[in-house]
């Protein structure tokens, strides 16, 4: 229920509620209910709207950019707790990921450039990186359905939303890994 394309978040939540004892508490439905809570509607599979950004260094970057490939996009903010510690687990994809078929983009959504590009600076984020000056009201995000940061999203090279609400765990990445093999594999072709 939780893969099909349009599927009800508020039935599965629901069912996961009426669970008792050890299955509530089993790690599955605990992961699935902290995954279902941060998907209020289901994008997966959808086409992501195009977008322009321009990095810190200049470069102007949208999603033609990386149609060769998968692209993790993280949307966080300089104020957000988690988002450290998010970036830690994005070093940890950036080193596990195999294949040549990936990058990694982060959108500030925050109006202060120079804020965001210190915070970057100082913390040595890894990635391709930028902000969006609308903030949390950035049409870019609002596609998402979510007020949660950091959130991750894996786009196709098809720009086709692929995974959404990732934690970066080690399932995301193997996940990950396996796909932009496999791409990499058909590029190849």
């Amino acid at each position: 229920l939780v893969e099909i394309p349009e599927p009800d978040n508020t039935i599965l939540q629901r069912s996961i509620g009426k669970l008792s004892g050890t299955m509530q508490d089993h790690e599955y439905f605990t992961n699935l209910k902290r995954k279902l809570e941060k998907k209020p509607g289901n994008i997966q599979s959808k086409p992501l709207p195009d977008f322009n950004y321009t990095t810190f260094d200049n470069e102007t970057v949208n999603l033609k950019t990386f149609s060769k490939g998968y692209l993790l996009i993280t949307f966080w903010s300089t104020w957000s707790d988690g988002c450290l510690e998010h970036f830690k687990k994005l070093e940890n994809v950036e080193e596990r990921v195999e294949g040549e078929s990936f990058a990694i983009l982060n959108i500030a959504l925050e109006s202060d450039t120079a804020l965001v590009k210190d915070f970057v600076e100082k913390n040595n984020i890894t990635g391709h990186n930028t902000y969006d000056p609308k903030g949390m009201n950035s049409d870019k995000f609002s596609f998402f359905n979510t007020t949660s940061l950091p959130y991750s999203i894996l786009v196709t090279p098809k720009r086709y939303v692929r995974e959404y609400g990732l934690e970066l765990d080690s399932a995301d990445i193997d996940l990950i890994n396996s796909l932009v093999l496999k791409q990499d594999k058909k590029q190849k072709k």
